[in-house]
């Protein structure tokens, strides 16, 4: 025999024996395992199937606007959305409302182009598809009208075991598929939610202002929480120095100074987004319901751009505030709903939403929580006088300011009836008495006709500083009636108060005054 030949038979039998091998192997392999669906299955293709792809045009260009229209019946309800030539995509029925850009964008992205991860079932009887849970009670069913007219209907069933899908089935097809279980969520998002949430932006800064910044300019606070409107705005150099500290002083029902921890987290507030919607276009009957025809709470104000400019050219560093952009607001809150979240009514938008009540600091804020705590807030340098009445006797310390001293102690002298006491215990001293604020409104009667305590500050007349007389009556063991010149009258405890007393006399007899 040749060598050529030995050769030729030598390769065809190891092809025949690895031949052999081959088949051995297919047939040690184990059956592929049915999909887990509504039915048992023996027809499941573990395979990803392109149902529709509209994203791109024959050319392979990319579509901006792929969909028309979308129709979307679902035990839920029924509603369109369409695509306007002007305002892009929108619901049909809410097309006045500003739509919920971001989540039209992702049911576009998802129907645009529709793939399965696999096929579950083919030749599906009306018993399996019932299982599957398409149909009217159980079922989504969705129908795309595209931008070349291509219409493409299909339904959604219900998660599959495991969740690791959906059950999908083109509309009059025997075919079931698995797609993503985003998918079928996207699709099943409430109509209400392509409703865009946000009421309230920011009001702009124009391009060439290098100084501007958005600002609460001011808020006036009504409704059935409160006994008295409260309104407050911005300081302005006007309303003197005293009341410069928060920024923000209250004008109705007196001029004051605010709390500054609650006007701060109030003022930060320049924009106001929902936490849902829940009724777009509300009857009258919802209005009721929900509390808003007699709100609990309501404010009106005004956001703007706050920017500063020179007074006149000649004087570039003299500079004044002024105001542009200027946005009013009104918000009505009526009840709560099962969450804590407020019903509420924004501007003249014709739908009532929730908000949150971090959205709202200042829902349930009164004046008597606004207004500042502290007795007063003003410089001992714009002081003339502090009288002090205690235990039947008035003692006016005289300060005398002398600002070019270079020793601290030095700027200011302290006398009364012709003696000089500590400059460094009266500014101790002057603290105590700034600490003596308010715990909450008037909680009764003083229990004596005549104040425990006197405290008067008369300020230096070119300071711009403001005069402050409050008389302190006993009501109780721990509480105090402070009742000030302007008519307001509030409780204080009676620690704050004891306190001032003692160190009080402590100054009078030449010891440590201890803040």
């Amino acid at each position: 025999m040749s060598k050529r030949l030995r050769n030729l038979l030598l390769t065809v039998g190891l092809l025949v024996v690895a031949g052999g091998a081959l088949a051995a192997v297919l047939l040690l392999l184990p059956e592929p395992t049915p999909v887990e669906s509504g039915s048992s299955d023996t027809s499941a293709v573990d395979i990803s199937v392109k149902l529709i792809d509209k994203s791109k045009d024959a050319d392979g260009n990319v579509i901006d606007a792929p969909i028309r229209e979308i129709e979307i019946t679902s035990p839920a309800g029924h509603f369109v959305v369409e695509n306007d030539e002007q305002d892009g995509l929108r619901v049909a029925a809410y097309a006045d409302f500003t739509p919920n850009t971001t989540k039209l964008s992702s049911l576009v992205t998802y129907l645009k182009s529709i793939t399965a991860t696999q096929q579950v079932k083919s030749g599906a009887s009306e018993t399996d598809l019932a299982g599957y849970g398409f149909g009217e009670e159980t079922g989504t069913a969705v129908r795309v009208t595209y931008y070349d007219g291509t219409v493409y209907a299909f339904e959604l069933g219900i998660e599959s075991p495991g969740e690791s899908g959906r059950y999908f089935r083109p509309a009059g097809e025997d075919r079931v598929y698995l797609v993503s279980t985003y998918l079928g969520t996207t699709v099943d998002t409430d109509p209400l939610a392509y409703i865009s949430p946000t009421l309230i932006t920011a009001p702009s800064v124009n391009s060439d202002d290098t100084a501007g910044s958005a600002v609460l300019r001011s808020m006036e606070l009504t409704g059935n929480v409160r006994t008295q409107p409260v309104y407050f705005r911005q300081v302005i150099p006007e309303d003197g120095d005293a009341l410069q500290h928060t920024g923000y002083v209250i004008t109705t029902p007196r001029l004051c100074g605010m709390n500054d921890s609650l006007v701060q987290d109030i003022a930060s507030k320049l924009s106001l987004t929902a936490a849902a919607v829940v009724y777009p276009h509300p009857t009258q009957e919802q209005i009721r319901e929900c509390g808003l025809n007699e709100p609990h709470s309501v404010a009106q104000y005004d956001l703007a751009v706050s920017s500063t400019r020179a007074v006149s050219e000649d004087d570039p560093d003299q500079t004044e505030t002024y105001y542009y952009n200027i946005q009013p607001h009104t918000v009505r809150l009526g009840k709560t709903d099962a969450g804590g979240n407020y019903y509420a009514l924004v501007d003249d938008l014709d739908m009532i939403v929730t908000l949150m009540p971090s959205a709202v600091p200042w829902a349930e804020e009164t004046y008597d929580t606004l207004v500042d705590p502290l007795l007063f807030m003003q410089m001992i340098t714009d002081i003339q006088t502090i009288s002090l009445t205690i235990n039947g006797r008035t003692y006016d310390f005289q300060l005398t300011h002398d600002p070019d001293q270079d020793d601290r102690d030095l700027k200011m002298t302290v006398t009364c009836d012709g003696k000089t006491y500590s400059t460094p215990d009266m500014r101790i001293l002057y603290q105590v008495l700034m600490n003596i604020r308010r715990s909450g409104p008037a909680a009764g009667p003083a229990a004596d006709e005549q104040p425990t305590l006197t405290v008067e500050l008369t300020p230096v007349s070119a300071s711009g500083g403001r005069h402050v007389l409050a008389k302190l009556y006993k009501i109780s063991g721990s509480l105090y009636l402070c009742r000030q010149a302007n008519g307001e009258e509030y409780q204080v405890t009676a620690r704050t108060v004891t306190h001032a007393m003692e160190q009080i006399e402590n100054y009078l007899a030449g010891e440590k005054v201890i803040r």
